[in-house]
């Protein structure tokens, strides 16, 4: 962002670019990669007196639905229309703090709003003899002004005329309320020194209410004929007035009695808070209003890399889309068993139970009744497991216990009968029973959540399978739809591959561009082994494998074995700046002020500087110690700037002789690790959108990075003043209430 791009009073300076908005880049710089782009943003985003500047390690991506919405069509009035969701996510986004240093991990936990309410409540106005003073000055002009002075003829005239009109008008600006000292004389016709100069005031300004429109009706035929004389009079009241100095004394004396003290500014602060606040969607949070300057800053988020810059090698991507199809397959079948919950009618089941239970004791009624018992006992011994009767082995029985045929004519019909219908009953029951168990176990645990789940996973991985299918679409086929004659990589060297992409579209750009070239040393170990990610010892290595912090404990393992020692980069990225304004809810000018208040609780301070800090200026370039002591505060600093970056490019030589080798080991370590440099990427195979990707492209002497971003690449910081509040008193200074006889 060009300094014309933000003039607000409080924002940083941004040093003048270039007709082409780029730094151009500079020989090959060694030592510290990070203090190298510390350099080249300072260029841009030089931070003034109060101020200071923190790189942002590692860089923090930015999602850019969560802050787009239509600003073309809200015109000059989009911060009066702003979605409410937008809001919060950039009130959550402005919200944060962080532990200021040079380099600036993750979010503290702490939040703007809340701590600012905190210290608002422990600050108590102080009251000092300068304060004691103007009490009782005020005290000798308020006697003044309410002293009753004598009301000459015409005055008294006047307060009656106007009482009178205040009575009979129409208009609504005249009314009883309008003018008060029509009611305040005394019984000796006298009126106060203030009340006088209300109602010469009220007549001087009455010719000016009668000229608006809605009035001009009603008074056009009485001033036609009193015109002439009025003014004589006013003309004479006025010079009576000017003479005994009442309308200049009054406004003269006025000057000392409407002054807003700093108790009074306190007040007012906390007022704007309150009355500021919206509860968060989720409720969890007070949300404030705050306005994010240009308006339309998250547009930038998108990147200028075409599909073909981001666009691999054609295997890999097959791979990759073959790899999520079958991840879809899997999700699909995990929630097409969710969605096939039984949905059959249990009614229906039990009806046919209950159906078959009836026939089945018809069936064994029949046989009691058809049969004497001993020769029921007999057929139910005869019948198998499986539920068959067996006749031959029933006659033997029946023979051995002396039953004459004509007992059991007709016995193994009646008995296939009595198992059908047991076989039937329990067909039935198993239906039920296992219909009513899915059932139970349905309703126990209710899977609306994961299916909610899965149908977004696969929408995603379907969005990402049709991305990566265009992609491949676009390297296959030309225009025209014909086949592309696929590039030799051996042919493009590195030199040919420009640093940055074209921006699109016409006009000027809010994009400074920045170029450098940078050389190191023992990138990696050769053997296998952990390297810190950051330290301002040993620098800032090439990748790096997650979290870090401005103490730089984050580590990186790599287990590389590259033949080369020295490597020579040009990396270069888009910044620009994006400043915050928090409205009137938030008032830090207060802070300034902080010698006239006392505080409650002396544990609760915004920031208390070393005794080595004797003003603002010498904490832009402090050591890490004097930060590390202010951190201890509540709120040393808070950002009011956001430098912002994308179309990261890194160009890295390698050795020819050894070239084939370490760019393999390059694309590994790409593909697996969590950031390369300042800027953190996305190794994970379920989140490969091209904003948080990073994409490889070798050539015929080195290889090519990419990283589409968008990404938060530093701060701007306000330095909050020395905290010089005092203990609050045991008792209330002498002077502080008004005299009783006011």
């Amino acid at each position: 962002m060009s300094a014309s791009d933000d003039e607000s009073p409080s924002s940083p300076v941004a040093a003048a670019a270039t007709p082409s908005n780029a730094i151009p880049a500079s020989a090959a710089a060694t030592g510290d990669f990070m203090k190298a782009v510390q350099q080249q943003l300072l260029q841009l985003f030089n931070p003034t007196s109060g101020q200071t500047f923190a790189v942002q390690f590692p860089g923090r991506f930015l999602q850019e639905d969560l802050y787009a919405w239509d600003t073309e069509k809200a015109g000059i009035y989009g911060q009066f229309s702003k979605p409410v969701v937008v809001n919060e996510s950039e009130f959550r986004l402005v919200d944060q703090l962080y532990d200021v240093g040079q380099v600036v991990g993750a979010p503290n936990g702490s939040n703007l709003s809340i701590i600012y309410q905190e210290i608002l409540n422990n600050l108590v106005p102080g009251f000092d003899s300068s304060q004691a003073n103007l009490a009782k000055q005020q005290d000798k002009i308020r006697q003044w002004l309410l002293k009753d002075v004598p009301a000459a003829p015409w005055i008294k005239d006047l307060i009656e005329e106007r009482h009178q009109r205040a009575g009979t008008s129409s208009t609504p600006d005249a009314s009883n309320g309008s003018f008060a000292v029509a009611n305040k004389l005394t019984e000796d016709g006298k009126v106060n020194r203030m009340e006088l100069a209300e109602a010469l005031m009220e007549e001087d300004a009455q010719p000016e209410k009668n000229a608006k429109p809605e009035s001009m009706d009603d008074l056009t035929q009485t001033l036609a004929h009193i015109t002439a004389v009025r003014e004589a009079q006013l003309s004479a009241k006025y010079a009576d007035a000017v003479v005994l100095g009442y309308s200049h004394t009054i406004r003269q004396y006025l000057g000392y009695m409407d002054i807003t003290s700093p108790a009074e500014m306190l007040q007012n602060a906390k007022d704007s808070f309150r009355e500021s606040s919206s509860s968060s969607l989720d409720g969890s949070m007070n949300v404030y209003p705050v306005q994010m300057t240009p308006v339309d800053w998250f547009q930038g988020l998108s990147t200028s890399f075409s599909l073909e810059d981001l666009t691999p090698n054609i295997d890999m991507i097959q791979m990759e889309i073959d790899g999520k199809s079958k991840q879809i397959d899997a999700l699909q079948t995990r929630l097409a068993f969710l969605q096939g919950t039984p949905t059959a009618d249990l009614q229906e089941l039990k009806q046919k139970l209950d159906n078959a239970q009836s026939t089945n004791a018809q069936a064994q009624a029949d046989l009691s009744t058809t049969f004497n018992a001993n020769v029921v006992s007999a057929a139910l011994t005869c019948v198998s497991p499986t539920g068959d009767f067996l006749m031959t082995e029933f006659t033997t029985a029946a023979k051995s216990l002396n039953i004459v045929p004509s007992l059991y004519t007709g016995i193994e019909g009646a008995m296939q009968k009595v198992g059908g219908a047991q076989v039937a009953v329990v067909n039935a029951s198993r239906a039920y029973t296992t219909l009513l168990s899915e059932v139970t176990a349905a309703e126990a645990s209710d899977s609306t959540l994961e299916q909610k789940e899965l149908t977004m996973q696969i929408t995603s991985l379907q969005s990402d399978v049709t991305e990566l299918t265009t992609r491949i679409k676009f390297l296959r086929f030309d225009a025209s739809g014909a086949l592309k004659t696929p590039k030799d990589p051996t042919t493009v060297k590195t030199a040919d591959v420009p640093i940055l992409p074209p921006i699109s579209g016409s006009g000027g750009s809010r994009w400074q561009d920045i170029t450098i070239n940078y050389q190191t040393s023992n990138m990696f170990s050769t053997t296998n082994s952990s390297s810190t990610a950051y330290s301002p010892s040993s620098g800032l290595s090439f990748f790096f494998g997650g979290s870090s912090s401005s103490s730089s404990k984050s580590s990186a393992d790599s287990s590389s074995h590259l033949k080369q020692t020295d490597f020579t980069m040009e990396v270069g990225f888009r910044a620009t700046m994006v400043t915050v304004d928090r409205s009137g809810w938030f008032q830090p000018q207060i802070f300034k002020q902080s010698t006239g208040f006392y505080h409650i609780d002396p544990q609760v301070s915004w920031s208390k500087w070393p005794e080595s800090i004797k003003g603002a200026s010498g904490l832009q370039n402090a050591t890490a110690d004097v930060w590390d002591a202010m951190n201890k505060y509540l709120m040393p600093a808070f950002p009011i700037g956001y430098v912002i970056c994308k179309d990261i490019t890194i160009k890295v030589s390698l050795d020819s002789t050894t070239q084939d080798s370490d760019s393999s080991v390059f694309q590994s370590q790409t593909s697996s690790s969590s950031g390369i440099l300042l800027w953190s990427t996305s190794s994970s195979s379920s989140t490969r959108s091209s904003h948080q990707g990073v994409f490889t492209q070798t050539t015929s002497d080195g290889l090519v990075i990419r990283i589409p971003g968008p990404q938060i690449i530093g701060y701007m910081f306000e330095i909050m003043p020395n905290d010089l509040t005092t203990q609050l008193p045991e008792t209330i200074p002498d002077g502080f209430f008004i005299p009783d006889d006011d």
